[in-house]
């Protein structure tokens, strides 16, 4: 095979590849390439109908209460639990709240079976999970459950006491792990 037949060969080859790119790139199929006999014929292309967004089967509409709003549902059914605080962007001690990957909305409870005077004696915080909870909620439950995993993975040493986290969508209730594993289910089992 002579050099300029190999040269007009591979140019031809070139020219399917790159339009076939191109097609592929701008989201159009080729519906005609010319032949390499013919340099210069038009190469004329349709448009490929849109990509239709299929639902994922995991996908739930979002939730749309405040953590206020589910506290007070949850509160109908766990009487002990009442609202210590709302969180706000400014103090939010986790400077989650608002923020991309954090939470839209926070309160923290407390739990009336939790000594409160003994918590007063340590002098822990009126917000801390210790006291009772917090409920976090996310706008997807991916973001919920990354939460929980990732406090979990910091108490794994025992280091940081211990916490119940329950997720049900993008909510988050976190727990603390004072109370009983029976006491603590009742969190989980207002959220459905």
């Amino acid at each position: 095979m002579s050099s300029s037949r190999r040269t007009t060969m591979s140019a031809a080859s070139l020219l399917l590849v790159l339009a076939a790119s191109v097609g592929c790139a701008s989201n159009q199929v080729p519906a005609e390439v010319p032949p390499a006999s013919q340099p210069g014929s038009p190469v004329t292309s349709a448009s490929a109908p849109p990509a239709t967004p299929t639902p994922s089967a995991t996908d739930e509409p979002a939730d749309e209460r405040t953590a206020e709003e589910i506290l007070d549902d949850i509160s109908a059914e766990v009487d002990t639990a009442s609202l210590v605080m709302i969180y706000t962007e400014e103090n939010d001690p986790n400077k989650l709240l608002g923020r991309p990957n954090g939470y839209t909305s926070k309160i923290a409870f407390a739990d009336s079976r939790i000594n409160q005077d003994e918590a007063d004696r340590l002098k822990v915080e009126k917000d801390a999970i210790e006291r009772g909870g917090s409920i976090e909620v996310f706008p997807d439950e991916e973001g919920a459950q990354a939460r929980a995993d990732y406090i979990q993975s910091v108490q794994k040493g025992g280091v940081f006491g211990s916490e119940y986290d329950y997720v049900k969508g993008g909510i988050l209730v976190r727990v603390t792990g004072d109370l009983t594993p029976k006491q603590a289910k009742e969190y989980e089992a207002a959220l459905d």
